[in-house]
């Protein structure tokens, strides 16, 4: 969900109405330099949420399509004389299914959670000009504006990080136990190890995706909203 404005604040510039500081041009080409620089991270910040949102969004697809797949495989499967539907009731078919399912929920809260500033809205603008500020305030204004969006946007992106990484975990897992599942409704029961080398797989691959650190960071920046 993108935003424009500047937190709840009604008139968050009206405090330049009444301190006007002096501005060399030395200090003007400096503001002009950060303000610019800000404008690109803001940018790179934002593309790095949309990523993450179209992400989510195609995990949510792959996942209905896989559902999708499911039902119909199991709509054969009564009409097949060798299986029955019955077949596919076991803990490891219920498992993937289960994981799935929670990939998707996963994904919605993933999108639906973005929160990022994209700029200045409508009516801020209306508030600077209501406000008759100079060019050299107008940098000021605007250096300290991205200041506040850069930080917002950083935890947004902190805060979303880890949830699309379990998405694909979840969806990975989904996938190996509903192979699992298949396998024992056609072939037969799987060799005592098979459990516990998808577990142990899963695990590393979950280390690989550095989720243990997403999920730090992901505390250290929910943990000072709680105590707010």
């Amino acid at each position: 969900m993108r935003r424009g404005s500047d937190g709840d604040d009604p008139r968050p510039y009206a405090h330049l109405a009444d301190s006007r500081e002096t501005v060399t041009e030395q200090d003007d080409a400096a503001l002009r330099t950060a303000v610019s620089e800000a404008r690109l991270t803001i940018d790179h910040q934002i593309d790095s949420l949309d990523d993450i949102d179209t992400k989510a969004v195609r995990l949510i697809r792959v996942n209905v399509i896989l559902l999708g797949l499911i039902l119909t495989a199991l709509s054969f499967a009564t009409r097949s004389t060798s299986l029955s539907v019955t077949d596919f009731i076991n803990v490891r078919f219920g498992a993937g299914i289960t994981l799935l399912l929670g990939s998707t929920a996963v994904a919605a809260l993933t999108y639906t959670a973005s929160d990022y500033r994209v700029g200045l809205s409508a009516e801020n603008i209306e508030q600077i000009h209501s406000l008759s500020l100079t060019d050299e305030e107008l940098q000021r204004v605007l250096s300290n504006s991205y200041r506040d969006w850069i930080k917002h946007n950083e935890g947004t992106n902190i805060r979303n990080t880890p949830w699309i990484t379990l998405t694909l975990f979840f969806l990975v897992a989904a996938i190996t136990y509903l192979s699992l599942g298949c396998y024992y409704a056609i072939v037969g029961p799987l060799p005592v190890w098979a459990d516990a080398l998808v577990i142990l797989s899963l695990c590393v691959f979950l280390f690989g995706t550095q989720f243990h650190s997403q999920l730090s960071d992901w505390w250290d920046e929910v943990t000072p909203l709680r105590d707010r």
